[in-house]
């Protein structure tokens, strides 16, 4: 409902913090890892390769597959919660990535709004 306050953070934070839930996709050797954490850095949701629902399905843990498979339990799972709107902050390297491409299109394509509302700023007295 972004009732809550959004926090500003600081103008040298690097990554900056003005989020609410912030996706995080990690990728190592074997495993693909996703999560969904929140500004007070708590992770909120997660879902990856390492659980054995959805390892039991795939061929491999780390192809274009399980990335689509990781993004839309993630997906379903952060709607359940009532998670509709993700920050995303890649960088040009990361989004060159066919396997973060593919994820980030089945976490559309399962109705999580990737990129977040403006929050809601108080009316000020000298405001028109």
């Amino acid at each position: 409902m972004l009732l809550a306050a959004k926090p500003l953070g600081y103008e040298l934070d690097d990554p900056p913090r003005n989020y609410w839930h912030k996706l995080v996709v990690e990728r190592t050797q074997k495993h693909i890892n996703a999560s969904v954490v929140h500004n007070t850095g708590k992770v909120v949701v997660a879902a990856s390769t390492t659980e054995w629902g959805i390892q039991k399905q795939l061929f491999s843990a780390i192809d274009r597959s399980a990335a689509a498979n990781v993004a839309r339990v993630l997906a379903r799972r952060c709607l359940e919660s009532g998670i509709l709107f993700v920050h995303t902050h890649f960088d040009s390297n990361e989004l060159a990535s066919v396997r973060l491409q593919t994820f980030l299109d089945e976490m559309k394509k399962e109705g999580l709004t990737l990129g977040e509302l403006d929050p809601i700023l108080p009316r000020r007295i000298h405001d028109p």
